[in-house]
């Protein structure tokens, strides 16, 4: 194993530190090469350097090492050179939940403070998943917001930061025209709830659209109305027709054969027979459907 060129690596453990200048504890640096010991882009005295006592391995003085995190490697780019991490105070939300905290990334906390470089919650979700009402600290170097959907089934009831059974597929109704601000909504217009991050719905367009779930609160001005669990809109579509291609007396011999219902159909087809290859437009198809009443089902299977 070996550090890979371009990886940026904060040094947290040195052992005979007194022994270093182009490196310190805390500093992130940007590797130059691929190598088993640490090839900087940059030291904190603003050269190239090389080091064959920091070692991928953490055999040599290197004793404890990571990955810098997302914010870190902005920073660095930022400056343009090592920095000491423990001087970037991320923005965190006092009351939000984090998540990927403590060592094995397993844990949730609600965030309270930052005491020095130790970051208290004041509640948490253990790696066993057990909710526990107390304060505590964790390291933090991967945490990341986490959405209340993700700890629903962990929260105790009664919890405030416990919500209603999710929306998950249900399906809201247009209550008026361009509901939500949304030009291709028309009122009776329905909407597929198919995201758990707030409310994301989708569209009879097939476009998404994300939006508070205070929004689809009967108090105030709503423009939604949620419809029952299990609801499911009547189609008010037109079937969609799709073109069959066929280009030979062979392939229309196969069709025959492979659908024998189409064998009365031989006449009418045959209006649409050219030598080369055509394809059945919506209007003709539309047409033969007159004369065969699964003709959708035997048009999917002729869809070559």
């Amino acid at each position: 194993m070996s550090f890979k060129k371009d990886d940026y690596i904060v040094a947290l453990k040195i052992n005979n530190l007194h022994n270093y200048t182009s490196i310190k504890e805390n500093y992130i640096i940007k590797q130059r090469c691929d190598s088993s010991y640490l090839q900087t882009n940059c030291d904190i005295t603003g050269h190239a350097n090389s080091n064959s006592y920091f070692t991928f391995d953490k055999a040599e003085d290197l004793k404890d090492w990571r990955h810098a995190t997302s914010e870190e490697i902005a920073e660095y780019e930022r400056l343009g050179k090592p920095f000491d991490v423990t001087t970037l105070k991320p923005k965190f939300i006092v009351g939000k939940w984090y998540k990927n905290l403590c060592r094995d990334k397993n844990y949730y906390g609600k965030f309270k403070e930052l005491r020095g470089n130790d970051f208290w919650v004041s509640e948490f979700i253990d790696n066993n998943k057990r909710y526990i009402n107390d304060t505590g600290t964790a390291e933090y170097d991967y945490a990341e917001e986490c959405h209340l959907e993700e700890i629903q089934q962990y929260l105790p009831g009664g919890h405030p930061d416990k919500r209603p059974k999710s929306l998950m597929n249900r399906y809201l109704k247009a209550l008026k025209d361009r509901a939500q601000c949304i030009s291709s909504i028309k009122k009776g217009d329905y909407v597929h709830i198919t995201g758990i991050s707030d409310v994301t719905v989708l569209t009879k367009n097939n476009d998404t659209y994300g939006f508070s779930a205070n929004d689809i609160s009967p108090n105030g001005n709503c423009c939604w109305e949620l419809m029952p669990e299990g609801f499911v809109p009547p189609s008010t579509q037109e079937p969609t027709y799709h073109p069959i291609a066929y280009s030979s007396k062979e392939t229309l011999d196969h069709y025959y054969k492979t659908f024998p219902v189409l064998e009365s159909l031989k006449d009418e087809l045959k209006q649409f027979s050219k030598p080369t290859t055509k394809l059945l437009l919506s209007e003709e198809i539309t047409l033969l459907s007159t004369k065969v009443k699964s003709i959708k089902s035997i048009q999917t299977n002729l869809l070559t």
